[in-house]
């Protein structure tokens, strides 16, 4: 399973423009944006997934933020 895991970088002054380059270079199936645009509203959308897929997504990228994975 761990072979189809792929880190994208972080970086702390990467763009939007950057991030996106570097995930379409990825070939992901499925994607989850978040972020805040101009007016700091904040914005979530994903791709062909249920809430319950994004949910299981995000928490795996909880533990993994937090070392535990």
């Amino acid at each position: 399973m761990k072979d189809n895991i792929h880190y994208l970088p972080p970086h702390t002054n990467m763009t939007v423009g950057q991030a996106f380059g570097t995930a379409s270079r990825a070939n992901l199936k499925e994607v989850i944006i978040i972020g805040y645009d101009e007016d700091g509203d904040f914005i979530l959308n994903s791709s062909h997934m249920s809430r319950a897929e994004a949910l299981f997504i995000l928490e795996k990228a909880k533990l993994h933020t937090m070392g535990i994975e």
